[in-house]
């Protein structure tokens, strides 16, 4: 089904056929904004990364943002920014240490929950990876090796 307004074309459903070949990565930075021209300084951010396992189709990832747009970016406008690559790699970039923690807890539980409801269980693997990214997070950046 299909609407148009003024030459845009608005689909109201998603393709049946949505399936990407990889799943999203959330790389969240944190970083003092600029307040005069917005600028990003790298010299003085953290970075956690999440994978957003088992979301690996456009219609996942819209209700991922649906969500992430009522609970964490409309409520902190103009203190957060993202942008989702065509590569699957998510940016986040937050000003302050607790709208971090406020994603990164909203990433966590979304991932439970998700799991919860399509069956999927997490791997030993990916449990360690994720004990290692709650420390790195604690601390901000870590080098670590992961199992591959």
């Amino acid at each position: 089904m299909t609407e148009e307004h003024d030459d845009v074309l608005i689909m109201n459903e998603q393709p049946e056929n949505d399936q990407l070949d990889y799943e999203f990565r959330v790389i969240l930075i944190q970083q003092k904004f600029n307040q005069v021209n917005s600028d990003l300084k790298v010299e003085e951010s953290q970075m956690s990364e999440r994978i957003l396992s088992g979301i690996d189709s456009f219609t996942l990832i819209n209700e991922f943002f649906d969500k992430f747009d009522e609970k964490i970016a409309y409520p902190n406008e103009g203190h957060i920014k993202y942008d989702l690559g065509s590569d699957g790699v998510i940016v986040i970039v937050v000003e302050t240490t607790e709208l971090r923690d406020s994603v990164l807890k909203f990433v966590d539980e979304y991932l439970v929950e998700f799991k919860k409801l399509h069956g999927e269980e997490t791997s030993d693997n990916n449990q360690e990876e994720e004990k290692a990214d709650a420390e790195e997070d604690k601390g901000g950046i870590k080098k670590k090796q992961r199992k591959q």
